[in-house]
């Protein structure tokens, strides 16, 4: 639901669709490189490879996005 609602009412539509766009890429990416990297690592590697991305973009999301109240 937060994506709904980062977006003014005028471009929600546009916006929801690029938002959509951008996860189903990333979600691509991290499924066409997992076995390469695994192959290339080891599992536990390539776990804590993408953990720490994930822990950035957690990071990056935290601060850019706000509550209100």
């Amino acid at each position: 639901m937060v994506a709904a609602e980062l977006f003014p009412l005028g471009i929600r539509g546009f916006a929801l669709g690029v938002a959509t766009l951008l996860n189903r890429t990333t979600s691509g990416l991290v499924a066409l490189t997992f076995l390469s990297l695994t192959d290339a690592l080891t599992p536990a590697v390539t776990y804590y490879c993408f953990a720490a991305v994930a822990a950035v973009a957690c990071l990056f999301i935290r601060s850019h996005v706000r509550q209100r109240s």
